[in-house]
């Protein structure tokens, strides 16, 4: 006997399957990571089409598999991410987002802690906030997921909270000004990038960051601060980084032109 049962669910991806159908991986808050097939999704008129869009957050009724697919029969309370989709650099930044969350989570995982999370940084996005700031809180906070650890309030060496001056990817955390010498390699932040840096650590929802204005500098300061991070402590090679790396390098190309 088939049991449906109601689940809140983000949408991570949907993708064709045979002609007419579709599969859609949804992280739900309940039951953790699971790939849906939808019949018949190609209909302009289906009844599930607006639901099932990416970083769309609703109430679906479903049957949940343990193996296999599961199934979605119907869907209310519809969140879609209006503004994100009519924002290329917001969809690439989510869409990375996403894909670093469908990484570190294993199908039917309950994680609600990653499920809100994910939640508002896309309802941040969404609500105008700056996508690359962001960005780079979503990547301090899904680390220790990815069983990386990074002291940001202490020097690594003393354990001293002030006169942080710079960031070790070898130490996994920040220097002082008396221990710079501790890495010959050393990222060699300005102070601002790493205080912003260290001021996202330290919030626990994107609602309290409000509106942060950057300088170009610092935003790619950062940049290269958490691509180096990633990279070195995570290691995973995601299409969404790359588009959105080469989107990156499309802006600062115009900007440059821009000042010629």
């Amino acid at each position: 006997m088939d049991y449906y049962h109601y689940f809140d669910g983000i949408v991570l991806m949907r993708q064709a399957y045979r002609e007419k159908d579709m599969l859609v991986k949804i992280l739900t808050r309940d039951h953790g990571k699971l790939m849906f097939f939808l019949r018949n999704a190609h209909q302009s008129n289906h009844p599930l089409t607006a639901a099932t869009q990416v970083f769309t957050r609703a109430t679906f009724l479903g049957h949940i598999h343990q193996n296999g697919f599961s199934f979605l029969k119907d869907s209310h309370d519809i969140k879609p991410a209006t503004i994100v989709l009519q924002d290329v650099k917001a969809q690439a930044v989510l869409a990375y987002l996403t894909q670093l969350t469908d990484a570190v989570m294993d199908d039917h995982i309950v994680n609600k802690t990653v499920f809100q999370l994910l939640w508002d940084a896309i309802e941040a996005i969404n609500n105008g906030v700056d996508a690359e700031v962001i960005l780079r809180f979503f990547e301090i906070k899904i680390l220790r997921y990815y069983g990386v650890e990074v002291e940001w309030q202490h020097c690594v060496i003393c354990n001293r909270d002030t006169d942080l001056v710079d960031f070790s990817i070898q130490k996994h955390g920040c220097l002082c000004k008396n221990h710079l010498n501790e890495d010959e390699y050393r990222m060699q932040l300005s102070r601002k990038a790493l205080y912003v840096a260290r001021q996202l650590a330290l919030v626990s929802s994107p609602k309290q960051i409000g509106s942060i204005q950057l300088s170009s500098e610092t935003t790619s300061e950062l940049r290269r601060l958490f691509d180096t991070i990633m990279e070195e402590y995570v290691g995973i090679r995601l299409k969404s980084k790359k588009f959105l790396d080469q989107m990156v390098e499309w802006e600062t190309l115009m900007q440059k032109k821009g000042q010629d």
